[in-house]
């Protein structure tokens, strides 16, 4: 799987510039941005304008206009509607010429968490590749929390490093609206760019440590594999590359829960002859295959 997502990387990267350099339609405009405007059949009325702290520019006939806080399409039709008092069906088209510099947050399980400039159209997978991608414990569920303003919070929650709980990251973050989630398996293992948003000012990115269960023992590869609703042993085993010619049929799962420790002892021809004797793990179980008595 991780070598499919290294030769689909460069290609959704390609795509993910493609759809950037197609326009700025996702791109909400604030303070510091550079606006050129034309009006069509207008020539005297272009002008390249920026927009002030309080979301206006200026502009002629109409003065002042609040454009911040709006898409470049929000943009265009208020605009239209103002000129509309003294032109007659105006067309007008907006372009960011220069993009203020915003900052956005990577947070969680990526190689080089922190945050990063925004000076232009940007997508999810442009932001974690400047990360250092997923890290290999990070989870493929992506939360996405919208701009909450909060810089402070987010930095505490970066000089502490790690991957914060859910709630406290939010908190953290002071996000108005509940987390977006990205499917990071369609992305980036399915080259599935509906899961690829266009950031925004304030955006955090965070991905959380990925639930694993452990398998050691007779296995191929032991260690950790990812945890998924439903997961049972034999899959886990499978995950974990296949019992070795040394394994016998005994499988201890260990489970621990609120302090107490528990165990299931298991016969592995069983479990592959009739499924209902396979055991649906949880997240944290330690699977052990154990040795054939020689």
């Amino acid at each position: 799987m991780a070598g499919k997502t290294a030769r689909l990387l460069p290609l959704l990267l390609l795509v993910a510039t493609m759809i950037a350099l197609a326009g700025d339609d996702d791109y909400i405009i604030g303070p510091g941005d550079v606006l050129q405007i034309i009006v069509y059949d207008e020539p005297d009325l272009e002008r390249t304008v920026t927009v002030q702290n309080d979301n206006t520019i200026s502009f002629p006939l109409i003065h002042s206009i609040v454009v911040g806080g709006l898409s470049v399409q929000q943009a265009e039709r208020e605009l239209e509607e103002k000129l509309a008092d003294f032109l007659v069906e105006p067309q007008v088209t907006v372009t960011i010429k220069e993009y203020r510099a915003q900052m956005v947050y990577v947070l969680g399980a990526v190689n080089k968490p922190g945050a990063f400039a925004l000076t232009r159209r940007t997508t999810v997978l442009e932001i974690i590749s400047l990360a250092g991608g997923i890290a290999p414990d990070g989870s493929k569920r992506i939360l996405l929390l919208r701009g909450g303003g909060n810089p402070a919070g987010i930095q505490q929650v970066l000089e502490q490093g790690g991957a914060p709980d859910e709630q406290r990251l939010q908190q953290a973050v002071n996000a108005p609206t509940p987390p977006i989630v990205i499917d990071g398996q369609r992305l980036l293992d399915e080259g599935d760019t509906s899961q690829n948003l266009v950031l925004r000012g304030g955006d955090v990115i965070y991905v959380p440590k990925a639930k694993l269960v452990y398998v050691l023992g007779e296995v191929r590869r032991p260690g950790g594999v990812p945890f998924t609703e439903g997961l049972t042993v034999i899959q886990a085993i499978s995950l974990a590359g296949g019992t070795t010619e040394m394994a016998s049929n005994r499988v201890e799962v260990t489970r621990k829960t609120e302090g107490a420790e528990k165990r299931f002892k298991l016969n592995y021809s069983d479990m592959l002859s009739d499924s209902s004797q396979d055991l649906r793990l949880e997240p944290n179980d330690v699977i052990v295959v154990k040795r054939r008595i020689i």
